[in-house]
């Protein structure tokens, strides 16, 4: 029954794909049953913000309190968290980091990806990694350190990136796309220019940067994508070389604005020269 439902929707939805805007309605008025979903064209954060209604949530941070009330479960989720995607991030990470010492993580939630990458590049006693979080994250994620007895983990909040201690390697994954800052200013803010730059799933357009809106369902954010070209124009710009790129198979469409079209979010290694 269910598999004739599900080719009854999918060829009703290529029947509504034939109209002109028939894509862009289904998903204007689907919005809330996606899940994820996205609306809005602007130019910058502060007209983004603008667009969404007081009543409400415009905090990420909501999220991270949700997995504060559930700790026993975040518990469950730290060490087999890695992703099919996150492959080529575990692999030039395993590359350069036997011999630098200090890790920069922008984002990384409670810690998900460094317990469960060390199953895979076992990170050296000596090192030293730094996750800058929301401050709901830095909570749970420094509890759960003290239950672990990690001591080559801590957390700051992000609001405080610029006095952290000066890193070999810059890491943020998923995350740059809520920042208010461009990823070049984020950088020429810290104490010290990062040897390594590891970016990781981010959304990317050819050639235009702009500014949408996220609505994850418990809240809406201003959400920036970004173009590639000014991307790695403003990287070779502060000293910085290009040594891979990668795809991830996720998408973004933004009703009634095509041309805006993400097909696959990116990834890039830069390196100091």
């Amino acid at each position: 029954m269910n598999t004739i439902k599900q080719k009854i929707k999918f060829k009703l939805l290529k029947f509504i794909e034939i109209f002109p805007f028939g894509r862009d309605i289904y998903l204007h008025l689907s919005a809330a049953r996606l899940g994820i979903s996205y609306r809005g064209v602007y130019s910058s954060y502060p007209e983004a913000l603008l667009d969404i209604p007081s009543s409400t949530v415009m905090e990420y941070d909501v999220i991270n309190e949700n997995k504060l009330d559930n700790k026993e479960h975040e518990k469950t989720t730290l060490d087999n968290w890695f992703h099919d995607i996150d492959y080529p991030l575990l692999f030039w990470l395993s590359r350069i980091v036997g011999g630098e010492g200090v890790v920069l993580e922008l984002g990384g939630s409670v810690g998900h990806f460094f317990f469960t990458s060390d199953a895979y590049i076992n990170y050296p006693d000596d090192l030293r990694w730094t996750i800058a979080e929301l401050p709901q994250a830095v909570e749970l994620g420094r509890q759960l350190v003290e239950e672990r007895e990690e001591s080559r983990l801590k957390f700051i909040d992000s609001a405080n990136l610029c006095d952290s201690e000066p890193a070999d390697i810059f890491m943020t994954a998923g995350t740059l796309q809520y920042m208010k800052m461009h990823v070049v200013d984020i950088i020429g803010s810290l104490a010290k220019a990062p040897k390594h730059v590891l970016i990781h799933n981010l959304p990317v357009h050819d050639d235009t940067s702009i500014w949408t809106l996220q609505n994850l369902g418990v809240c809406e954010l201003p959400y920036r994508i970004y173009s590639s070209e000014d991307l790695k124009s403003r990287m070779l710009g502060m000293g910085y070389e290009q040594v891979a790129t990668w795809t991830s198979p996720r998408g973004i469409e933004i009703p009634f604005n095509r041309e805006f079209k993400i097909l696959g979010y990116l990834g890039f290694y830069f390196r100091r020269v």
